[in-house]
């Protein structure tokens, strides 16, 4: 069942002084070519696995991020990391000094993580800027049951599927807005 959808961000800790970034800067980053942001503050981008669905997500946002993720992978540049989930690359991002890496902002928020999205090119990863359209890099959610799922199963995809559910997965930073 698609629940919906998610702004894909580019997070930092809460911390960190850097709020805005280019798609420009971050695949110099993935691609280890850039390693400070521009006020000298150190950056190391936290990597998915190379057949995980976040790194396909990165590849698709652009020409130059495919690119920079190739190379990351392939060069695995001096300080790189890779985190196997979404949990993971949180955790790292908490802990790894300079940390950046892709997630969605339901990840932030349902978790309550001391992380922060990086605004990308000028534009806030928000439901409502990924629901204009002015924000266009999205996480697609699903939730997976059998066809003959127990009953407390089938009561969570029911909930999910109601007025409630609805406005909780609103809540929770995804879009139920069909794309």
């Amino acid at each position: 069942m698609w629940l919906g959808r998610s702004p894909y961000l580019f997070a930092v800790h809460q911390t960190s002084p850097i709020t805005h970034a280019t798609l420009a800067q971050l695949a110099e980053i993935y691609a280890g070519r850039q390693t400070t942001w521009p006020d000298g503050s150190r950056v190391r981008a936290i990597l998915r696995p190379v057949a995980d669905a976040d790194t396909d997500l990165l590849k698709e946002i652009s020409p130059a991020m495919r690119e920079a993720i190739t190379t990351a992978h392939a060069h695995r540049a001096p300080g790189s990391a890779v985190a196997d989930t979404d949990v993971d690359l949180a955790n790292m991002v908490e802990k790894v000094p300079g940390g950046m890496g892709g997630m969605a902002l339901a990840l932030l928020l349902a978790e309550k993580r001391p992380l922060r999205g990086l605004i990308l090119d000028g534009v806030a990863p928000t439901v409502a800027a990924l629901e204009s359209k002015s924000y266009p890099y999205a996480k697609p959610l699903f939730l997976v049951t059998r066809t003959d799922a127990p009953a407390p199963v089938r009561a969570v995809a029911d909930f999910l599927r109601s007025a409630a559910g609805q406005a909780r997965l609103v809540e929770l930073g995804i879009s139920v807005v069909p794309p």
